[in-house]
């Protein structure tokens, strides 16, 4: 009997899960202006503090969390590339047949 109980939970969950995107077909979260860095001077400042890093891990941390909170990571004009489409970072289960990735 618990069993079917943590089921029935799971189907519950499932399904209450997909109510807000069937409610909302448009993605709430999208952006009409594009996101671009807000301070372009402290960016280049950044990006040559990031560059090949020459200080302790907690300092570095600290200057890419600045770097990626003022949007700098989206400079296409520094030479930054976005991607094509959306990237998932996983986990996800690779595919292998006869001992390489499908």
């Amino acid at each position: 009997m618990g069993i079917k109980i943590h089921i029935r939970h799971a189907a519950a969950a499932a399904l209450l899960a997909c109510l807000p995107l069937a409610a909302n077909a448009a993605c709430s979260s999208k952006s009409e202006t594009p996101l671009l860095p807000t301070d372009p001077v402290r960016c280049a400042l950044l990006g040559e503090l990031l560059r090949g890093p020459k200080t302790q891990l907690d300092e570095y941390e600290r200057l890419l969390a600045d770097y990626l909170s003022n949007l700098c990571h989206r400079d296409v004009a520094a030479g930054w590339k976005p991607d094509k489409r959306m990237r998932d970072t996983g986990p996800y289960i690779a595919t292998f047949k006869h001992g390489k990735r499908c």
